[in-house]
């Protein structure tokens, strides 16, 4: 649905902008909190990721494919800008194909095909424990975002031109590898920076009062000699060591990378075959579909 599709490319700036102010002013809160607590403020992070490369290549492909190339080049601009000032986004190089996409002869008709490999960063406990005295202390726990190892080093793109009797012409098999485009591991890791340090600040000051209460019940039991404040001080410390517990659930369902390719053929049917390789070149595995390949259109897989 192109209409549809370029609601999304129009609301993605705005996506991006909220994406990176989103805890500024909620971080500057639980500062405030932090130090009234006698707590000491946290640095606010800044986001790295302003641009993505991916949604740029999306949009470019379909201006280009609805014949807006001022507009796809102004697209394919964004995509050099995000690997030259987001170097450790893209710590990879920049696809070679990028430069092709907007070079199509007239008669020629673009195939583009995206994959996605791997699996997005899941979260673990981290605890700290900041002890003030022999019976009192406070512990932290905050979540930690860490990648998750993905066998998939390389994906291969063969195009195989079909007959009339949809037979593969295989004497004129093209083979092409894809280059990645996007690690959304490293994004994910990136834009989670602000969140975790919301959490690891209101993690401290929820903490701190906790540990305030129980420095309270201790000072009671030794000015009164009363059992019952030392009990309670008891309780409490355990409470603060059974209760503060990070939130580690998150989104399982994302990729950790996205590749992408193109190749430029004469408009027909064809049969493409995706397949996802390990370090040894071993087929991981395979997909194949079968299309055609139409001039001034938007053919993908």
């Amino acid at each position: 649905n192109m209409e549809e599709a370029f609601v999304e490319i129009r609301r993605f700036d705005n996506k991006l902008k909220f994406a990176s102010e989103k805890y500024v002013d909620l971080i500057a809160a639980a500062n405030e909190e932090n130090m009234a607590n006698g707590g000491s403020s946290v640095e606010i992070p800044s986001t790295e990721f302003h641009n993505s490369a991916l949604a740029r290549y999306i949009s470019m492909i379909l201006y280009r494919s609805t014949g807006k190339l001022d507009s796809a080049l102004v697209d394919k601009k964004y995509i050099d800008s995000a690997f030259l000032t987001q170097k450790k986004l893209y710590d990879f190089p920049k696809p070679k194909t990028i430069e092709e996409e907007l070079q199509i002869p007239a008669s020629k008709a673009r195939l583009n095909v995206i994959a996605f490999s791997g699996r997005s960063p899941i979260k673990r406990e981290e605890i700290i424990r900041l002890i003030f005295s022999e019976d009192l202390y406070y512990k932290v726990a905050f979540p930690v975002m860490e990648k998750q190892y993905s066998g998939i080093t390389s994906i291969d793109v063969t195009v195989t031109p079909l007959d009339n009797n949809n037979v593969p012409i295989e004497s004129d098999l093209q083979k092409i590898s894809m280059e990645k485009i996007e690690s959304i591991e490293n994004i994910a890791i990136d834009t989670f920076a602000q969140k975790q340090t919301l959490l690891y600040t209101k993690a401290i000051a929820r903490s701190l009062s906790k540990t305030v209460g129980s420095s309270l019940l201790g000072y009671a039991a030794s000015e009164t000699g009363n059992d019952i404040f030392s009990v309670l001080q008891l309780v409490s410390l355990f409470a603060i060591e059974a209760t503060e517990r990070a939130d580690v659930r998150t989104s399982r369902f994302f990729p950790g990378a996205a590749w992408v390719t193109g190749i430029t053929l004469d408009p027909g049917e064809y049969r493409v075959t995706v397949q996802y390789k390990n370090r040894s070149g071993k087929i991981v595995s395979s997909e194949t579909e079968d299309l055609i390949v139409e001039k001034n259109s938007l053919n993908v897989v």
